[in-house]
């Protein structure tokens, strides 16, 4: 999945997250986990070879892969007292 914008600015940034935020939150409700991929974004050359071969012109700001993992065991823990304690 990739989460593309209309512009590139902070307040647009902080619009994105808060749309991700929603998409992980419902996923999640849906048993749906998400591994991020976004680091080719942070190079230039490649953020800009996503733009124009993806996105159609739109900024790409977050590149997703969304799926149903397996149910793990958990880990134990320890007690909180022996932690803080």
């Amino acid at each position: 999945m990739l989460l593309a914008t209309g512009k590139d600015d902070p307040l647009t940034w902080l619009r994105s997250g808060q749309a991700l935020q929603r998409l992980l939150l419902n996923a999640a409700g849906h048993g749906v986990t998400a591994a991020f991929h976004t680091q080719p974004l942070e190079v230039p050359h490649l953020r800009t070879r996503v733009r124009q071969a993806l996105t159609a012109g739109q900024y790409p700001q977050v590149i997703l892969r969304l799926g149903h993992a397996p149910r793990v065991r958990a880990l134990p823990r320890r007690a909180l007292a022996d932690v803080l304690g």
